[in-house]
């Protein structure tokens, strides 16, 4: 009869799960990178399909202030300035850098304190044409240059009006 995880002693139960986590982690490839081609894709926005109710999403990269002060770095914008001159400067220059159709909002984010963070929207669900915008790769390389980022941007919910 085969002992049971109960039946084994403390040490050994250890040593198990030590053996099985370490077996998981040589024998699983390394996770893949998501690229630009990669992302997924959400239905349209509408108010009621089928008794469900899509939201608007927004396709965005965020754009924290640790990230507009990595740009300023990565751009070398003003290296003998202050750190917050130098991420207001880097915002202004990525807004005035940006396609036309992109813009700065607030999407909502668990990572931050507050609930939500800055970013360039890219794309939505809002209208096919919106939409299909998160295809259009150059586009997307070209708001990573800007932002001096390699990161790939996410769906998210606009943060709401306060």
């Amino acid at each position: 009869m085969t002992p049971t995880v109960s039946s084994l002693s403390e040490e050994t139960q250890q040593q198990t799960l030590a053996e099985e986590a370490q077996h998981q982690t040589t024998s699983e490839e390394p996770p893949q990178r998501q690229t630009l081609l990669d992302l997924p894709v959400p239905r349209l926005m509408n108010t009621i399909s089928n008794g469900k109710i899509v939201p608007l999403l927004v396709l965005a990269f965020p754009f924290t202030r640790e990230e507009q002060f990595r740009c300023a770095e990565v751009n070398n914008i003003n290296p003998e300035l202050g750190r917050p001159r130098r991420e207001t400067i880097a915002f202004s220059r990525a807004r005035s850098l940006l396609p036309r159709h992109c813009c700065l909002e607030a999407i909502r984010s668990k990572e931050s304190g507050v609930g939500f963070i800055m970013a360039v929207v890219v794309a939505s669900n809002a209208t096919p044409g919106s939409l299909a915008r998160m295809h259009d790769i150059e586009m997307l390389q070209k708001v990573q240059r800007v932002l001096g980022t390699t990161a790939n941007p996410r769906w998210a919910a606009l943060a709401p009006d306060y």
